[in-house]
C-alpha cells in the first residue's frame, strides 16, 4: 500500500490552498492539521474555511495514493458544502 502520507503542517496547508484555488476562491484555511487516525491507520485532515461553512472540515485520506487525490478529496469536500448553502 503506497498511501500518500501528508507529513508536516505546511504541507497540509499546501494542499489545502491548491484544492481552495482550484475552485476560484481566495478562502484561507486556519485551524489546519493532520492527525492519524486511530480506525484507519490512516490520516484526518482538519481544517476551518468559515467563507464556507460554519464547521471544521474533517477528511479522512484513506486510499489517497496521490496528492491529486487528496487535493481531490478536499475539494469535492469544500463542493459539497458550497452545495448546502
Amino acid at each position: 500500500m503506497n498511501e500518500f502520507r501528508l507529513k508536516h503542517k505546511e504541507e497540509v496547508y499546501e494542499v489545502i490552498r491548491e484544492a481552495v484555488a482550484e475552485l476560484g476562491r481566495t478562502d484561507m484555511p486556519f485551524s489546519y492539521g493532520v492527525v492519524q487516525d486511530q480506525d484507519s491507520g490512516g490520516q484526518i485532515v482538519f481544517f476551518d474555511l468559515p467563507r464556507v461553512s460554519p464547521l471544521q472540515f474533517n477528511l479522512r485520506t484513506d486510499g489517497g495514493d496521490t496528492r491529486r487525490q487528496v487535493v481531490g478529496r478536499i475539494k469535492a469536500a469544500v463542493v459539497e458544502r458550497l452545495g448546502d448553502e
